[in-house]
């Protein structure tokens, strides 16, 4: 496994472009890139799963408009990071600094190094649909109901050297018109087992990337996968595709872009589906005894 130093140089890791911070380690594309939009895929679990998916956006580029609705105000990927012209999803907006889910109506699930304190919790909104459902959807235009707040962290984790990386915080209000994640409680899953991923990638409007799978499962807080992700899907789900359950918390992994110094502009970096160092994920077994607790009050 990945020794302690390189988890910790991975762990710090961090983009920063203009005034947005993506908050977390970089990722990257194995073999070819999954990500899909909303609007392209086909596969009705997934979208159920993406339903409970949100991303975490800071308040102030979103602006309320006079008809229950909210206008996302940013930049998109290309301007963002330099992004090459061919660059998948270029053009799309890229506001989102990480992802979570829901694991209970008013009970949220994102990464540790995401949500750290209490001015985290009170800067950030959690914005579900920011996606392309259809070929005339706008991501930039959130309806208000969609828009939530943080009220308190009820528990944060942040160990670089475990890769345990977790906060469980409570919405103000309950998500009434969607379905939380069913997620593991007990032992682990399997070396080899078929996974996908939904969040926001280099805070894109959400994606989801399947055909990937564990490729090392011998830790105690955390597995590694081959899924496709980048900046921004921190806190994504890492969903057993087979079981529908949530196995983990996107965390960490390689390096997202590298720069073409011909062109001046970045790409994504990619490596075999069995290469680079994989994307970890802190297991949900780690605070899903707690989850349980609170949700049988």
């Amino acid at each position: 496994m990945i020794n302690k130093n390189l988890r910790m140089i991975c762990c710090f890791i961090f983009f920063i472009f203009n005034h947005q911070v993506f908050a977390e380690a970089e990722k990257v594309i194995y073999g070819e890139d999954n990500r899909q939009d909303l609007k392209d895929v086909t596969n009705p679990a997934y979208l159920d799963w993406a339903r409970a998916t949100a991303a975490m956006i800071d308040g102030k580029y979103l602006e309320n408009n006079s008809s229950n609705t909210s206008t996302v105000h940013y930049q998109t990927l290309k301007k963002e990071i330099r992004a090459c012209p061919e660059v998948l999803f270029a053009e799309q907006l890229a506001v989102a600094e990480c992802s979570g889910f829901l694991v209970a109506k008013n009970l949220l699930v994102t990464a540790g190094h995401c949500v750290r304190n209490i001015k985290d919790c009170k800067n950030k909104k959690w914005v579900f649909d920011y996606s392309l459902k259809n070929k005339t959807s706008d991501a930039g235009l959130i309806l208000a109901k969609n828009i939530y707040e943080c009220q308190e962290i009820i528990t944060h984790v942040e160990d670089h050297y475990t890769s345990d990386d977790y906060t469980l915080l409570r919405l103000k209000r309950a998500v009434q018109d969607r379905v939380p994640l069913a997620f593991r409680n007990e032992g682990k899953i399997q070396y080899g087992t078929e996974v996908v991923l939904i969040g926001h990638p280099s805070g894109l409007p959400m994606k989801v990337s399947a055909g990937a799978y564990v490729t090392k499962n011998n830790q105690k807080n955390y597995f590694v996968t081959n899924v496709d992700s980048f900046g921004g899907n921190s806190g994504s789900p890492i969903i057993n595709d087979q079981s529908g359950e949530v196995e983990g918390i996107l965390v960490s992994g390689s390096e997202d872009y590298a720069m073409d110094a011909k062109r001046k502009c970045r790409v994504p970096n990619v490596c075999l589906m069995k290469g680079c160092l994989g994307e970890s994920a802190t297991r949900i077994t780690n605070l899903s005894k707690l989850i349980l607790e609170l949700t049988q009050e």
